[in-house]
């Protein structure tokens, strides 16, 4: 793979689920196998980039984590682990997620489900068990 057919990679497998992002990640993989970076001998732009995608990708992060691609999760884990440079966003983003939940769920549960005429009365589908 070329500069220039790695940079498309970071759009597609950013909005894309499992069967979507498949074929690129196996190019990735394949692309990887005798590399340490993508581009070059040291950590690039496109390195940082296509990491950011695939850290954000949850689809993509579980199948690299399963194992089938052997390349890009060595790649992967070796970005990870050798350049916690580029984790700073990624945890000030993942502190900022955690800090949401728990607002919200010190908050309490809603129960506000805005019915529509709710005052004529509401009908449950199921009648509850005997006791």
């Amino acid at each position: 793979m070329k500069l220039d057919q790695l940079k498309p990679l970071q759009g597609s497998i950013l909005a894309g689920d499992f069967r979507s992002i498949e074929p690129h990640l196996h190019a990735l993989d394949k692309h990887l196998t005798l590399r340490t970076y993508l581009d070059g001998y040291s950590l690039g732009d496109i390195d940082t980039k296509i990491w950011l995608v695939l850290r954000g990708n949850r689809a993509a992060v579980s199948f690299i984590k399963r194992g089938g691609l052997a390349n890009l999760a060595r790649w992967y884990t070796y970005i990870e682990e050798s350049h916690p440079e580029i984790q700073a966003d990624v945890k000030a983003k993942d502190a900022a997620a955690k800090a949401k939940v728990a607002a919200a769920s010190k908050a309490g549960a809603s129960y506000a489900l805005a019915l529509q005429d709710a005052d004529k009365g509401v009908v449950t589908r199921f009648l509850p068990e005997p006791s």
